[in-house]
């Protein structure tokens, strides 16, 4: 069974390689950095893609289930918190202290947690947040 996951791992890491190589034909820069990690091994390839200023590498890397979750949780910048948080390997005890801090992070997630967006559609502090809440509670039944 490992082998056949870990067979599985290296035809998608091959397959986004290839992908990032296409969309950044013409840029030479972004061809040279995979070309250096076409040699690392998978944990440090994901943790590298997630930590670049490219967007599809980062976004690759963000979206993908073989990227490490201390690279996931590790993620700083706002704009690319909701794509790390959407991946099933996002720490659960992080994604609950993000959102317990910042609770309009949940009307963003692919499945969050229903008594928390029930809670925004009761309690949110405007009428935009409670309607936004309505809204998701839809999509979710």
């Amino acid at each position: 069974m490992g082998e056949v996951f870990s067979e599985a791992g290296k035809q998608l890491r091959a397959q986004v390689d290839e992908a990032l190589r296409v969309y950044y034909a013409l840029d030479p820069d972004a061809l040279a950095q995979l070309d250096v990690l076409a040699k690392q091994p998978d944990r440090i390839w994901w943790s590298t893609l997630a930590k670049s200023n490219l967007t599809f590498f980062k976004f690759g890397a963000l979206n993908n289930r073989h990227t490490p979750p201390a690279v996931l949780a590790a993620e700083i910048d706002p704009e690319w918190w909701i794509v790390a948080m959407n991946n099933p390997r996002f720490p659960v005890d992080v994604l609950k202290a993000r959102l317990k801090r910042d609770p309009l992070l949940a009307l963003e997630l692919v499945n969050p947690e229903l008594d928390l967006v029930r809670q925004l559609a009761l309690n949110g502090k405007t009428r935009a947040i409670r309607e936004q809440a309505m809204r998701k509670l839809d999509e979710l039944y």
